[in-house]
């Protein structure tokens, strides 16, 4: 299967599957892109974070928020979607997975989604059982005086170990 476009998602179901070995993927910016050409990215935003905490001693001798490390991060993908001359097949997909299981428990614990950022691939990642993509939150917005024009937040999370992360670096 052909890599298209300068991004994409995809969601893994069986071990050893990759970005090239699937047609369940979204790609983005490219004239052959899966499952058609109307997607498109505005932005992509990552924050990175550190997990919060109080110090549970306060008058000890400690730091008042001791460091706990690396927490994740948060992928947002800002994308709009043309449907001037077709539906969007990449909206009906992005339902369908919001609406089904981010995991499976014996190959896709942390998260069966990946990304592949030609812009970015500090972060991209193919899943597998240390470490992965879950969905966790999708808006579709579409605007009255544009109505073909469809806009789009899609945030995954981050889970797993943060070495998976180093090893994508560049």
């Amino acid at each position: 299967m052909p890599i298209n476009g300068d991004f994409a998602i995809f969601r893994c179901t069986n071990a050893g599957d990759t970005e090239t070995t699937l047609t369940d993927k979204i790609e983005f910016e490219g004239d052959a892109a899966i499952p058609d050409a109307n997607s498109k990215v505005v932005a992509t935003d990552i924050i990175m974070s550190r997990t919060e905490t109080q110090n549970s001693s306060p008058f000890q001798e400690m730091a008042r928020k001791p460091d706990t490390g690396f927490s994740g991060n948060r992928y947002t993908i800002r994308a709009f979607f043309d449907e001037s001359a077709e539906t969007a097949a990449a909206i009906a997909r992005l339902i369908q997975w919001y609406t089904e299981s981010n995991s499976t428990i014996q190959i896709f614990k942390n998260g069966r989604f990946g990304i592949r950022n030609n812009y970015r691939p500090e972060f991209n990642l193919t899943p597998n059982n240390d470490a992965g993509y879950k969905l966790v939150h999708l808006e579709i917005t579409q605007e009255q005086r544009t109505p073909r024009l469809i806009l789009a937040t899609i945030i995954l999370e981050f889970s797993g170990t943060p070495s998976r992360l180093r090893a994508n670096t560049p």
